[in-house]
């Protein structure tokens, strides 16, 4: 995720509570969200999950064929995986 990305993200942000981009109808990351979303969140209880939160509230899901915003890159070795793929 490069910071175009972001800035994408940001100028949908503009007109709903929160974003998350999706990619092939697969859910990816970040979602940004406004103040008091990200509030809500912190002060949740423990046993809630981002997941249920964000259900409740206006998010809008932003179709993309850019797959950058579903690939994890969580490991040393997923790593190395990305870049053989993208650099040949």
């Amino acid at each position: 995720i490069r910071g175009e990305h972001y800035r994408l993200l940001q100028n949908v942000l503009l007109n709903w509570e929160g974003v998350r981009p999706f990619h092939q109808g697969n859910p990816g990351h970040p979602v940004l969200c406004v103040p008091h979303i990200a509030r809500a969140i912190r002060e949740a209880p423990r046993n809630s999950t981002v997941h249920s939160l964000l259900e409740e509230r206006e998010i809008y899901h932003y179709a993309s064929d850019d797959e950058a915003w579903v690939i994890d890159v969580d490991t040393p070795q997923a790593y190395a995986d990305l870049l053989k793929r993208y650099d040949g």
